[in-house]
């Protein structure tokens, strides 16, 4: 009976080793959680990019309206020179 007592108790006694090394190769740790804390601190800084590059597009989208508004006025100021020219009768070196 002690025997078979030893026996059953080496059983176990593998069974909860294996448990133990699954639980370790499977199970998240305390230095897991760690990385994943850190890779949350990381959508914080992609926020902060998306913000900045959401910045930039819109300084973007306003210069070019401006640079729109540039060009018309010279189109304007080159068509009264072309009139200036025609009445006058000088010639502007372009």
């Amino acid at each position: 009976m002690e025997k078979e007592i030893k026996t059953e108790f080496k059983k176990i006694n593998t069974t909860l080793e294996g448990l133990v090394k699954f639980l370790h190769k499977e199970m998240l740790v305390r230095s897991d959680l760690a990385d994943l804390t850190s890779k949350t601190d990381l959508t914080g800084a992609k926020s902060e990019i998306l913000t900045s590059v959401d910045g930039l597009a819109k300084q973007v989208s306003i210069y070019h309206q401006e640079m729109l508004v540039l060009s018309r006025r010279l189109d304007r100021i080159e068509v009264w020179i072309r009139k200036i020219e025609a009445k006058t009768g000088i010639k502007v070196d372009w």
